[in-house]
């Protein structure tokens, strides 16, 4: 079996100006959560957390619209709802984007 060889890694710089650093930044601030660039605890978080990670995930992209704060869980995850009943325009979204 042949070793992976890296091909590319970003620089502390690069890190620090990531949208995953910014979001990180974000929830830590708003939700007083810090998971210190340890991604398995922000999953973690994300699935104990579903209201406040769908929130903070519409207010991080700055979501131009009508934010409803309902969740319909499903013991299926992919029959999970979230944020139902919300309203927005996509062109709008997409277009107000660099």
């Amino acid at each position: 079996m042949m070793k992976s060889k890296i091909l590319w890694k970003a620089n502390q710089k690069q890190k620090d100006n990531s949208n995953l650093f910014k979001y990180e930044k974000f929830i830590s601030s708003k939700y007083k959560f810090k998971p210190n660039k340890n991604f398995k605890k922000l999953l973690e978080w994300s699935i104990n957390n579903p209201k406040d990670f769908w929130n903070s995930i519409w207010e991080f992209s700055k979501v131009k619209g009508l934010k409803k704060n309902n969740i319909e869980k499903s013991s299926i995850f992919f029959k999970n709802k979230f944020l139902t009943n919300s309203k927005l325009n996509f062109a709008e979204n997409l277009l107000s984007k660099k």
